[in-house]
């Protein structure tokens, strides 16, 4: 068994974060949110992997951006 001591970075535990507050925002399970997450090590920390969190930055403005196409207007009946 590997049993070298790791750090978490900033970046990564700000990504946590971020896992934790989408799933509070969608009412999805943490688990699901944490189990897809890629982590990369190097020197003693763990870290995001860059194309994972590309992927999760660009889903989170895919997001806004579907909100921002919706008005209050388009959802009144007249």
């Amino acid at each position: 068994m590997n049993t070298d001591e790791l750090k978490l970075t900033d970046n990564a535990i700000n990504h946590i974060a971020k896992l934790l507050q989408m799933a509070i925002l969608t009412g999805t399970d943490i688990m699901d949110n944490l189990r897809s997450a890629t982590l990369v090590s190097y020197e003693g920390k763990v870290d995001i992997h860059p194309d994972h969190q590309e992927a999760f930055e660009n889903n989170i403005q895919a997001m806004l951006d579907e909100l921002g196409d919706t008005s209050p207007e388009e959802d009144l009946v007249v």
